[in-house]
């Protein structure tokens, strides 16, 4: 490693390479799945709760016309939100 950096140093003529280091806690790593499953767990949510209110909708109303135009009326507000939360520069995991 050393002497990639060296050599990377000598070509490109930077000169903090050598002495730069990677350094991570040991058990660091696992952290970027749980963060990857938490934001499948949001979504999957999100499809099991639209999937949920459809069939409520359909048993409230009867009316499958009007159960598709509240779960679409749902589904704008739930991505209204989620692009806001992305705007904001915010997170859907811990």
């Amino acid at each position: 490693l050393k002497g990639f950096a060296q050599r990377t140093t000598e070509k490109d003529g930077t000169t903090g390479l050598p002495n730069a280091i990677f350094a991570a806690d040991m058990f660091a790593f696992h952290w970027f799945y749980v963060q990857e499953e938490l934001n499948n767990e949001v979504f999957d949510g999100i499809k099991l709760s639209l999937f949920l209110s459809f069939l409520v909708l359909i048993l409230a109303t009867g009316n499958v016309i009007i159960a598709t135009i509240a779960v679409a009326c749902i589904i704008s507000i739930v991505c209204s939100v989620l692009a806001f939360s992305v705007a904001m520069d915010w997170k859907t995991s811990v």
